[in-house]
């Protein structure tokens, strides 16, 4: 009995793998075994984590669902495991935080502390798009880590240029625009962190509306 393996090394992320393969003359073929080998996903770790910043520039008078304060009482949604959030419905379809550079101008900073040491291979951030509304996603988005929240370290910058994008469906209203959902997100060289400092500038012609932050990776443990 002969037993022939079809081996080949990829690169590649997945969750599925499919093989194909021709009959042969007689229109038998013996199949013994199917391997996959690698490593697994990193996981998400910043689900239910707290900001310990938020920055911005001077506070423009005050509004109570774009100022301040209102971004500061929902920040915890931010990490809350879901990009489209279980609050869609009861935000009436409105990102889960709102942004306007009319009331908070200036460059904008979300630093975020995972609880903990953690080797950190991957960078999220999700942002809401309805353009008939005035709301969109920033130009960029870049990503800092640091292992004391002092000294930070860039490690990725993802343009909208090339940000993927979903779409959720307004089932209530199907004549209306449906939001766009950006996704800046990189898989990054593995870094030892605490903190992922997130930072965009405002746009020129419309608010920014933020759906979730999410850091993946594996958590240090001391033994």
């Amino acid at each position: 009995v002969d037993i022939y393996c079809f081996e080949l090394e990829v690169e590649g992320r997945g969750r599925y793998v499919r093989a194909n393969f021709d009959t042969n003359a007689s229109g038998l073929v013996g199949i013994g075994e199917f391997e996959v080998y690698g490593t697994p996903a990193p996981a998400l770790i910043s689900e239910g984590c707290s900001f310990t910043y938020f920055g911005h520039g001077t506070e423009v008078g005050s509004d109570a669902n774009w100022g301040s304060a209102a971004v500061e009482a929902g920040l915890s949604v931010l990490t809350d495991g879901e990009i489209s959030s279980p609050n869609w419905w009861v935000n009436n379809g409105n990102p889960n935080i709102g942004l306007d550079p009319a009331i908070l101008p200036g460059d904008y900073v979300f630093n975020l502390d995972l609880g903990g040491s953690a080797l950190v291979s991957r960078v999220g951030a999700y942002f809401y798009s309805r353009t008939d509304w005035g709301v969109d996603a920033p130009v960029s988005v870049t990503f800092s880590v640091s292992t004391d929240g002092y000294k930070w370290t860039p490690v990725a910058t993802v343009a909208k240029a090339s940000a993927s994008t979903t779409t959720i469906t307004d089932s209530r209203n199907p004549d209306a625009q449906s939001p766009t959902i950006y996704h800046f997100s990189a898989d990054i060289q593995k870094q030892d962190a605490r903190y992922v400092k997130v930072s965009f500038g405002a746009n020129a012609d419309s608010k920014i509306g933020m759906q979730e932050i999410q850091v993946y990776g594996t958590r240090r443990t001391i033994t």
